[in-house]
């Protein structure tokens, strides 16, 4: 039989050892449309990298679902949230995000963004409940033909990054914002920056990094009269570092979408960036 308030009330993500939340965790993406595991390294590495506030993060009673909050200054972002299999349907995850919403306004945050699978209309239909908006679309792209070559080359990515930070039009998504792409970086692995130029002046450069077999796009600008050309010099670049080329929620209407949409990419997910506005609690804290 259940307790008798099983994920009716939360408590703080640190309360719970990692080996702990990491069970939790798992055990709430083990049927996703996209199935996710990590294990203790990856925990840490996401906790470090998002910076995740376990102090913030709530974890159902019962540890029947877990709500993640990444902070940064008045910015927040839902780093992962769901509920066990077993226990859905019982409002444990509106209980669980309003928790992590309360506990992002009294630490003064002003917005709160996330990103939801656009099949998962149950996670879509408790979100704008509680009165987030959606912002845009988000595609994840993943390519292993190559494209045809183009005039890009490789500079220091600390100069494709600032280069890009002076020109961004709209915020990166949490996972490739500035800090996020810095911490990508370790030993043996480090950022590769890659720039076009007309005349002598740069007007398209990209971030990458690469895992493996497999090179990530972190960020990309283009600014000149042809967006789609350089993206496709710029993907095509970083296509040629490793067999596959990856690229995390890049939105929707960019033009490196277009580019790996029409060179035969496959396009593993499609999101929803959802945005709250929150007024701070009287008594937030900074």
């Amino acid at each position: 039989m259940p307790e008798p308030n099983r994920g009716r009330d939360t408590v703080p993500a640190s309360t719970f050892a990692d080996a702990e939340l990491v069970a939790i965790f798992n055990r709430v993406y083990s049927d996703y449309f996209v199935p996710i595991t990590v294990n203790d390294a990856a925990w840490q590495g996401m906790v470090e990298r998002f910076d995740l506030d376990l102090e913030a993060s709530r974890v159902a009673a019962g540890g029947d679902g877990i709500a993640l909050l990444g902070i940064r200054g008045e910015r927040g972002w839902v780093g992962g949230m769901g509920v066990v299999p077993e226990a859905r349907r019982n409002g444990t995850g509106r209980v669980l995000m309003k928790a992590l919403i309360e506990q992002a306004r009294m630490r003064a945050v002003t917005e709160v963004r996330l990103e939801v699978l656009e099949q998962n209309r149950p996670a879509i239909a408790l979100y704008e409940a509680l009165g987030f908006r959606r912002s845009r679309e988000l595609e994840v792209w993943s390519l292993s033909d190559t494209i045809e070559p183009g005039r890009a080359r490789e500079i220091d990515a600390e100069d494709a990054l600032a280069w890009i930070a002076a020109r961004r039009s709209e915020p990166e998504p949490w996972q490739r914002a500035d800090i996020s792409v810095r911490r990508s970086a370790a030993p043996g692995q480090p950022l590769r920056g890659l720039e076009l130029r007309e005349q002598g002046q740069r007007t398209a450069a990209a971030v990458a990094i690469v895992v493996a077999s497999r090179v990530s796009l972190l960020q990309m600008c283009v600014t000149g009269d042809e967006p789609a050309a350089q993206a496709r010099a710029l993907c095509s670049a970083a296509r040629a570092w490793a067999p596959v080329l990856r690229f995390l929620n890049v939105p929707a209407d960019a033009p490196a979408a277009a580019v790996l949409r029409d060179a035969g990419g496959t396009l593993e997910a499609r999101q929803l960036e959802m945005r709250l506005d929150l007024a701070p609690a009287p008594e937030a804290s900074r």
